[in-house]
């Protein structure tokens, strides 16, 4: 018989260095974007973006023009909006790409909005098989 808990992946502590290591800034016409390292549990990869304040803006009249609201989803600490369901973007991939100028493949989907530290997150389901 198994211990409860045992099946709960291990994850690695993850420094400020390596962080700061690895993050990329993308130059739009919007401004700089900060793309963090990639990060994962055992369903997701994860990646966010910080972005400049007018993005955070843009995105939030884009959820308005998509009949969402900021309290659909947690609503504490600057934590605005959320998508509903794990599969369910918050906005589509194209908008994503040709509205907030974030560069990524389709694959990922921004599933909460940060605004307090203008932060876009992302994420895209694991491809190694956990």
């Amino acid at each position: 018989m198994k211990k409860a808990g045992t099946d709960i992946p291990k994850m690695r502590p993850i420094s400020e260095a390596w962080v700061l290591e690895n993050t990329l800034e993308h130059q739009t016409i919007e401004g700089s974007m900060l793309y963090s390292p990639q990060y994962s549990d055992h369903e997701f990869v994860y990646r966010h973006i910080t972005v400049p304040r007018k993005i955070i803006r843009k995105a939030k009249e884009l959820l308005v023009s998509y009949g969402r609201k900021n309290n659909d989803g947690p609503s504490y600490h600057g934590l605005q909006v959320s998508a509903r369901r794990a599969n369910e973007p918050l906005l589509p991939y194209e908008d994503v790409v040709t509205q907030l100028y974030i560069h990524m493949s389709s694959d990922w989907m921004l599933y909460l909005i940060h605004e307090r530290d203008c932060t876009l997150c992302f994420r895209r389901p694991r491809r190694d098989g956990h």
